[in-house]
């Protein structure tokens, strides 16, 4: 993945430039100063960064003229106003970490905060790789067969409820009921016990302005993990795939195409 590593100044800088006010999924950290003396002295440290650095260079035959390095450019301005915006968060006591991903057309920018004060930006190849990205993330292996089922939220509420409480028989009753291939989704039962590997929300923007997205949930890693997600009208039911990198993909470009139309 090419990219770039920027501090506060220079990201500051270039978000200006592309005329900017927010950037979704981040906190402002310093990156759209508010007064007139701390724009002064943010852009302008920014601006001699961004020179320092090379991204910034004098113009071939034209001496008081400028060039900005017209990828970085492209890329930040995806950051800014993107079309969905995608939020996957590793959660765990040792490993966690967010990563941002910025959709614009047929590019993908992903955004990391290296620290509070420098970030990460970078240009992700394809929509493959970036399924990939994330299914390294989240600790998802490979099935051999894609698993899923639909329920209505009270019979899965019922259903986690009797797993809890070790009632098995109970709780793979409920399944039984599911729509899909429920029949071969017995190990979901114990996965409600795993442990919360992470989470993905994938929100569309509208007009620069976020609008109601999806969110997905991991249990568990690896063979044994699963992915919980709200589905239909309002959410009223929830839907279970395996947790694998093709069930990732398949769920990911299955929203992109219920927004898209």
């Amino acid at each position: 993945m090419s990219g770039a590593e920027l501090g506060t100044p220079e990201f500051a800088y270039l978000l200006a430039a592309v005329q900017a006010d927010q950037v979704i999924g981040l906190e402002s950290r310093g990156l759209f100063p508010k007064s007139a003396s701390d724009r002064d002295s943010t852009y302008g440290q920014g601006r001699r960064d961004l020179e320092a650095n090379g991204w910034i260079k004098k113009a071939k035959g034209h001496e008081d003229e400028f060039e900005l390095n017209p990828i970085l450019f492209e890329l930040v301005s995806v950051i800014a106003f993107p079309d969905y915006v995608l939020a996957t968060i590793r959660q765990g006591r040792s490993q966690s970490g967010l990563a941002l991903h910025y959709l614009a057309e047929d590019m993908t920018v992903e955004l990391a905060a290296i620290d509070d004060d420098r970030f990460r930006i970078g240009l992700v190849p394809d929509r493959a790789d970036l399924w990939a990205r994330l299914a390294d993330m989240l600790q998802l292996g490979n099935a051999k067969t894609m698993v899923r089922a639909r329920m209505g939220r009270p019979s899965f509420k019922k259903l986690v409820d009797a797993a809890d409480k070790g009632k098995k028989d109970k709780a793979q009753a409920l399944l039984d009921k599911a729509e899909g291939n429920a029949d071969k989704a017995s190990s979901f039962i114990e996965a409600t016990k795993a442990p919360i590997q992470g989470h993905v929300v994938l929100v569309p923007v509208l007009d620069g302005k976020p609008g109601n997205g999806r969110r997905a949930t991991v249990l568990g890693k690896d063979k044994s993990a699963w992915i919980v997600y709200t589905t239909g009208s309002g959410g009223k039911s929830v839907g279970l795939v395996n947790g694998s990198a093709d069930s990732l993909n398949w769920l990911l470009a299955d929203w992109l195409d219920d927004f898209a139309e």
